[in-house]
């Protein structure tokens, strides 16, 4: 398999806080909302808080299992996140480990008849169902929909002969059947994704043994398999399969070993083979993904540690959650991890969780990233307002009003009449050395010298602006007067007019008035109100609106082209 190395995105880190309010002092499912500077912020939940230890848990559509030492031996526990409680789902005797879920049905090992069997319970009906008879052993369920894969070594004899295989069983029809049935491999850590299972193959490939494994996907229907090989000889481990794509690890390195290869993350699309190197995401392990989010964890006592996440439409790579957890389940735009960790025994005794949440702006180095003003551009793309010392626009934004006074930024920055400039939607920035601030484009006049008002009379029924010749001469003062006295044309104008704080810096002076069939149009330099005679979708009759200088400028096509496609956030 071909792999192309595209370049990923990443933005700032997020130092997370974790806040719990413990419930009768012991669970609770309250929310911290914690903002985070870069694409995602994580409304943090704690689910489990008592002393036993915790591994393996699980998430779908707001319901979490996990397994549980409380007890003494290992139980299989479950919380509804929108009910805000937990419950038991089996407390058998022996052990039951390595829950999934798949609502309703939740499967899991258990060794209470003397060897591991599969066993499924359905939340719904409460019915416990034992999926397999077999004396040898079956473990690592995986489940979607109603149908069930385990890992089986029914078929091994010793270590050279027979192998782990898979198998599977339909909820259904109450039928087991083989999936992947070899005589000199090991097919292990089996996952499920619709119709097809990704699984680790470790054994004879070819004429090299490999220890570890290589990622591979099965088709159930297709009855045949595919391999996920690594561009050059090197071992896979760790891995998420997600629809169409599948996220995998290469080049882990075996327990104990400083060095054995330089791990790489990797985003496969199954369908049109194209690959997405994650580039270095330093030791990364545990990759779990949902839709277009991939979340995993770095855990080797370095300020890397915690949990990732990588937006697969936009490419954006960014910190989700610092901290010495581990990332352990992702459903929809929701994930939880084992945290509050023993590290003397090696024990996690907490399960926490965030809700991750699209941020529309947040913040740079040196400024602001916005992705409201895109329009149909990719998800993640946008404009960042930033200071360096060529312009100090995020300064600027910020002492004129920022968003709500200018709008978005809707343009990156490109160079007109020889000044560094950035369109905003109500306003253009020029950037003015000799005094070292801003000032505004007068919008509307530049757009007149460039012969386009005929193009606003016709598709925008902005006025021509009239014959202000007589203002030659004039003081200010006087100009202003008699610009201002437009105003008289139309008294609801008018008042939207004066009630801005600093109406000619906004909107510059009053140049032309027009009225249309549909509504009442004041032009001046900067900015277009109207006052609008019938319903539209935008406005009711009588209200008055401001057509933004900088969308329009936009519009007419003066601005450089490649100032106007939407960026992706600065690393």
């Amino acid at each position: 398999m071909l792999h192309r190395r595209i370049p990923v995105h990443l933005t700032g880190s997020v130092m997370i806080a974790l806040f719990v309010t413990l419930v009768s002092g012991l669970f609770s499912a309250s929310t911290d909302v914690v903002h985070a500077d870069g694409p995602f912020k994580a409304e943090i939940f704690r689910i489990s808080g008592p002393p036993g230890e915790k591994l393996n848990p699980a998430i779908h559509d707001g319901l979490v299992v996990w397994q549980d030492k409380r007890g003494g031996d290992w139980d299989i526990y479950g919380f509804d996140l929108q009910g805000n409680r937990e419950f038991v789902i089996s407390s058998a005797v022996g052990d039951q480990v390595a829950p999934r879920i798949f609502r309703p049905w939740v499967v899991w090992a258990d060794n209470r008849n003397g060897n591991w069997d599969i066993y499924a319970f359905n939340l719904d009906s409460r019915e416990e169902l034992r999926l397999t008879t077999d004396p040898s052993h079956q473990e690592m369920p995986s489940i979607w929909g109603t149908t069930v894969i385990w890992r089986d070594k029914r078929n091994w004899v010793n270590d050279y002969e027979g192998s782990y295989d898979l198998y599977g069983y339909d909820l259904v029809s109450r039928r087991e059947f083989p999936v992947v049935v070899t005589p000199i491999t090991d097919e292990t850590a089996p996952q499920i994704w619709g119709r097809r299972v990704a699984y680790r193959a470790a054994g004879l490939h070819g004429i090299k043994f490999n220890v570890i494994g290589v990622v591979s996907v099965y088709h159930l229907d297709q009855k045949s398999a595919v391999e996920l090989k690594p561009p050059e000889p090197m071992p896979s481990y760790g891995f998420s399969l997600s629809g169409d794509r599948i996220a995998w690890v290469k080049g882990f390195p075996p327990p104990g070993a400083l060095l054995c290869c330089r791990p790489e993350m990797y985003v496969t699309n199954l369908a049109t083979g194209e690959d997405v190197n994650l580039v270095e995401p330093f030791l990364p392990t545990d990759p779990h993904m949902d839709g277009s989010l991939l979340v995993w964890s770095v855990f080797q006592g370095s300020e890397q540690d915690g949990i990732w996440l990588y937006d697969t439409e936009s490419r954006i790579r960014s910190y989700l959650i610092r901290d010495r957890v581990i990332a352990a389940s992702l459903s929809g735009n929701v994930v939880i991890w084992l945290d509050t960790l023993d590290v003397a025994k090696g024990r996690y005794r907490g399960l926490s969780g965030a809700r991750i949440v699209r941020q529309l702006d947040w913040q740079v180095p040196n400024g602001h990233f916005y992705t409201q003003a895109r329009g149909e551009a990719p998800a993640g793309t946008g404009y960042a307002v930033t200071n360096d010392p060529q312009a100090l626009f995020w300064a600027e934004l910020q002492r004129l009003g920022g968003v709500p006074a200018l709008g978005y930024p809707a343009s990156r920055r490109f160079i007109w009449d020889g000044f560094t400039s950035q369109v905003m939607q109500k306003q253009v920035f020029q950037w003015r050395p000799e005094v070292e601030k801003v000032y505004f484009v007068n919008v509307f006049d530049e757009l007149s010298k460039a012969g386009k008002d005929d193009w606003l009379l016709a598709y925008r029924q902005v006025p021509k602006s009239f014959d202000w010749s007589a203002d030659a001469g004039l003081p200010w003062s006087e100009i202003v007067q008699r610009h201002l006295k437009l105003l008289d044309s139309n008294p609801a104008i008018k008042a939207r007019y004066l009630a801005d704080p600093d109406p000619i810096a906004h909107f510059g002076l009053p140049m032309a008035y027009g009225e249309y069939e549909n509504v009442f149009v004041l032009r001046g330099q900067r900015a277009v109100l109207q006052q609008w005679r019938v319903d539209t979708p935008w406005a009711k009759a009588g209200q008055v609106t401001v057509a933004n200088g900088g969308d329009i400028l936009k519009e007419t096509g003066l601005i450089p082209r490649e100032a106007i496609v939407p960026e992706s956030p600065p690393q």
